[in-house]
């Protein structure tokens, strides 16, 4: 789609439906297909909820909210992905958050199967799609600078974990990633410009909220960053500060600048997307995490009023 050269995770896929849809039209394997790559995109948001121990209330509201947001770039959604053929790059975020949620516990836990698990899910997140690599580089300076200054820090434990996933993940990548770098189509000038801070505000004053989901999704998404961002857990607080790093990079006009300058005009338009990719995901999760916590906190005070008169 759009001349775009795309990875070979998408085309992979395609190829292990129509192994078992051999008597079935092209167009129907490609349907099954991307139901298939529909409900990764639910089950990575809610894993990732889960990882953040929300519970199983929480992981299903994560993938709920995942699944049926209609905001901006709903990374998902069946025009967005087929008519613009985004689905490759939405399902290599899928493999990165499934990834996110491994290394997460991995970080917490001595268990090496996570980290063995978060090395293959990093790396072949990495080859799906290129975008994956500002993934990376917004969401590992927050897990690093929010576990630094946590309460009780052990930096050099916590590096001696992350370094080899992420060095071993980009090894796994390199026969596909490096390549690509030679191919620039992924920096074209196509896609939705970036939108302004003013927009957000307008949106704000129309009940829209920061992601254009509408008030529910809106009001949770909004409630879960600040939930995470005052968690006094480091995974939460980690990737909740991740989300607002790249909802801010989305947001603010400097990229029109770029643009005037022309350095990189199409920076400004790949980055709104893209940052909203990594953002939402996260938002859906922690406010899954929220509500999960919600529902435990009260799982026993119901019980108690239940089991009386």
């Amino acid at each position: 789609p759009l001349n775009t050269v795309y990875t070979a995770t998408g085309t992979l896929l395609i190829l292990a439906v129509r192994i078992f849809t051999q008597h079935l039209e092209w167009t129907q394997t490609y349907a099954l297909a991307i139901l298939l790559f529909r409900c990764l995109v639910g089950l990575s948001v809610a894993r990732l909820a889960y990882a953040l121990k929300g519970g199983f209330p929480g992981a299903l509201v994560a993938g709920f909210l995942a699944l049926t947001d209609f905001g901006d770039h709903s990374e998902g959604g069946w025009f967005y992905d087929v008519f613009y053929g985004v689905w490759p790059m939405s399902l290599a975020m899928a493999i990165f958050f499934f990834g996110l949620a491994d290394l997460l516990e991995f970080l917490d836990e001595t268990s090496r199967s996570r980290g063995f698990r978060a090395m293959v899910l990093l790396g072949v997140a990495l080859f799906s799609h290129q975008a994956t690599l500002l993934a990376i580089g917004s969401v590992m300076p927050a897990l690093v600078i929010v576990r630094m200054t946590s309460t009780r820090p052990n930096l050099r434990e916590d590096l001696k974990k992350l370094v080899p996933v992420l060095v071993i993940a980009g090894l796994i990548s390199l026969w596909w990633l490096l390549p690509m770098f030679g191919f620039t189509a992924w920096l074209d000038d196509h896609g939705q410009y970036y939108r302004s801070t003013e927009d957000t505000g307008f949106g704000f004053a129309r009940g829209e909220g920061i992601l254009r989901g509408g008030p529910w999704g809106s009001v949770l998404a909004a409630m879960g960053i600040l939930y995470g961002v005052l968690s006094g857990q480091p995974r939460r607080r980690s990737v909740a500060v991740a989300a607002l790093f790249a909802v801010i990079i989305a947001s603010p006009g400097w990229f029109l600048w770029l643009d005037m300058a022309r350095y990189m005009p199409s920076l400004g338009r790949i980055v709104f997307p893209r940052m909203m990719m990594i953002a939402k995901p996260i938002v859906f999760a922690l406010a899954g995490a929220m509500i999960g916590d919600l529902v435990s906190r009260l799982r026993h005070s119901w019980r108690d009023g239940l089991s009386e008169p």
